[in-house]
């Protein structure tokens, strides 16, 4: 409790030079970022009240993970992406927040703490996980036209539907079940890069009348 009440200080002294530098480059409606990505935190970490233990309210704050694309778009004076780019985002974001939530179940259960995965159990948080990457797969797909990057996510949402019905189902995740899966999760996102740099996907929308 004591490194808790500490915390919001150093938090504070970390993001001032980013603020002083923010605003400087790009004028003082910078503040109205670092107001929102505040907002967002503190509705997810509010004692409480806060949506951190009020499924599924959890989930849905995942969307403020959007603030890092409003930030992009002012910092380099782009026009902001389109709404099934952030759609997509906000689903991304969502479905990796439920992933979390289904390693953390019998720690999150122990301690009390109300999470989706806890409410609905293993299977079912990941039939989820598996519809938020069929509904992420079909707006690439309709809205983009990326072959690969559709390929990707049908092969994830029919990996995440395997898992709830035929392999791991109700079974936790071994150690290093859950690292080498974190490990890997963190390869493909580096190799993916280059691909989102130079294929640009999500820049344009493709889908004819949009």
């Amino acid at each position: 409790m004591e490194q808790l009440r500490k915390l919001p200080a150093m938090i504070a002294l970390v993001q001032a030079p980013f603020v002083i530098a923010f605003c400087y480059l790009r004028g003082w409606h910078m503040l109205l970022w670092f107001a929102g990505t505040v907002a967002a935190a503190a509705i997810y970490n509010w004692p409480r009240w806060g949506f951190k233990s009020r499924p599924p309210l959890e989930i849905l704050n995942q969307a403020g993970y959007l603030f890092v694309f409003l930030l992009s778009s002012w910092l380099n004076q782009v026009p902001p992406l389109s709404w099934p780019a952030m759609l997509f985002g906000a689903l991304f974001a969502m479905h990796s927040h439920v992933f979390g939530e289904i390693m953390d179940l019998e720690p999150d259960r122990e301690s009390g703490r109300r999470t989706t995965a806890v409410v609905v159990g293993r299977i079912p948080a990941k039939l989820l996980i598996s519809g938020f990457l069929a509904a992420e797969c079909a707006l690439v797909s309709f809205f983009f036209h990326d072959l690969v990057l559709t390929l990707f996510l049908l092969g994830s949402a029919v990996w995440f539907l395997l898992d709830a019905t035929a392999f791991w189902r109700d079974k936790p995740y071994s150690q290093g079940q859950m690292r080498f899966a974190l490990i890997a999760w963190n390869i493909v996102a580096l190799l993916s890069m280059p691909w989102v740099w130079w294929k640009a996907s999500f820049a344009v929308l493709k889908a004819p009348g949009f």
